[in-house]
This record gives C-alpha cells, sequence and structure tokens, in this order.
C-alpha cells in the first residue's frame, strides 16, 4: 500500500497509456492501415527519422535545463529529461498541446512551492526560444525554397495563414518587449501595478 502511495501518479499514467493505445488499435482498420505502412516504409529513414526526435527532444530538455538555472531554479537534468518525456506524453496523448507544458509547471511547483511564477516563466520563455527557432527556419525555408510552395492555390493559402500567425505573435512578442523598456513602464501605469505583484509572487 505504501508503493502505491508513493508511485500513484506513475502507475496512473501508465494505465492511460495502456488504455490510450488499446482504444487506438482496436479498430482492425487501424490496424491493417498501419501494418502496411510500416510495411512499406524505408527502415533507413524510420531509424533517421526516430534519431532526429530523439535527439530534437533531448535539445529541448537541455534547453529548459539551461532556462532553469537562469531563472535560479537548478533542476538535474536527469530530471528535467524525466520531465519533458512525460510532459511530452501528455502533449501527444491528450487533447491540445498545453497538456505537456502544465505538466511540467505543476511538477516544478511540487519540488518548489515558492517559486511558482519562475516555474511558469520558464516554460515560457522556454516555448519563446522554440518560437525564435520556428521563425528562423520559416524565414530560412522561404528564402531558399520559395518556390517549392508555390505550385497550387491550397498550398499558397496554407503559406499565407502560417505566415500571418507567426509574423502576428512576433509583432505580440514584440510590443510585450517594449513594456519593458523604462520609458514604456514610467508611461503605462497599469504595468508597473502587474510588475509589482509578479516580483511578491516570484519570492
Amino acid at each position: 500500500m505504501t508503493l502505491m502511495r508513493k508511485y500513484w501518479l506513475a502507475i496512473i499514467q501508465g494505465l492511460l497509456s495502456l488504455i490510450l493505445i488499446w482504444h487506438l488499435f482496436e479498430s482492425p482498420t487501424v490496424r491493417i492501415e498501419v501494418s502496411k505502412v510500416l510495411a512499406n516504409a524505408s527502415p533507413q529513414w524510420l531509424a533517421l527519422g526516430l534519431s532526429t526526435a530523439i535527439l530534437t527532444e533531448s535539445l529541448c530538455a537541455v534547453r529548459w535545463w539551461l532556462m532553469l538555472r537562469l531563472f535560479g531554479t537548478p533542476v538535474s537534468l536527469a530530471r528535467v529529461f524525466a520531465f519533458c518525456g512525460a510532459g511530452l506524453f501528455f502533449s501527444l496523448g491528450l487533447p491540445g498541446t498545453g497538456g505537456g507544458d502544465a505538466f511540467r509547471i505543476i511538477y516544478l511547483i511540487r519540488l518548489y512551492p515558492g517559486r511558482k511564477l519562475r516555474a511558469a516563466l520558464s516554460v515560457l520563455a522556454d516555448r519563446l526560444c522554440g518560437l525564435v527557432s520556428l521563425v528562423i527556419a520559416f524565414g530560412l525555408t522561404m528564402l531558399f525554397r520559395h518556390h517549392l510552395f508555390n505550385f497550387d492555390q491550397p498550398t499558397r493559402s496554407i503559406l499565407h495563414a502560417a505566415s500571418l500567425l507567426l509574423g502576428s505573435v512576433v509583432i505580440l512578442v514584440f510590443l510585450w518587449w517594449l513594456t519593458t523598456m523604462r520609458p514604456v513602464r514610467s508611461l503605462w501605469l497599469p504595468f508597473n501595478t502587474f510588475r509589482k505583484k509578479a516580483d511578491r509572487l516570484s519570492y
């Protein structure tokens, strides 16, 4: 019973994983289609894709580990990898994409109950770094491979929608950055009130 109480969350996660996998593959049609795809796939490309995915997630974990250290919340690299792996499961296995971030914040708050704001801001800063990488990759692709997206109207529409979405996010982040400048902070009184409350929450 003591073991159950200690590892109850891990047990629930494992049961939830099994239920989701069973529900996904209970359809004969899905099993047949998956078998066809795996049979026709190149083992070399599968290995390359798996290696790339593992490398990408590992780099993301290291990036968040650096963010935590910058925010004065030191967590061991092994534990960060564990948190990111569990967060990846929640992001892929549950509706929406915020489940993994919420998981990381909750577990970090359990380690550091007095640093709730720093826990949330470390995840936010990690996401902003990912946004910068995405914008750079998108810009380089448009610069050197723009012709790949011009062969039909639906593809161009998707390209325009992606450009509008990323551009809007970049503008919002830039406006947010402007509020950190001293002249803006001195003029915008509501921001000063929010900043003082945030400073109190961070300790």
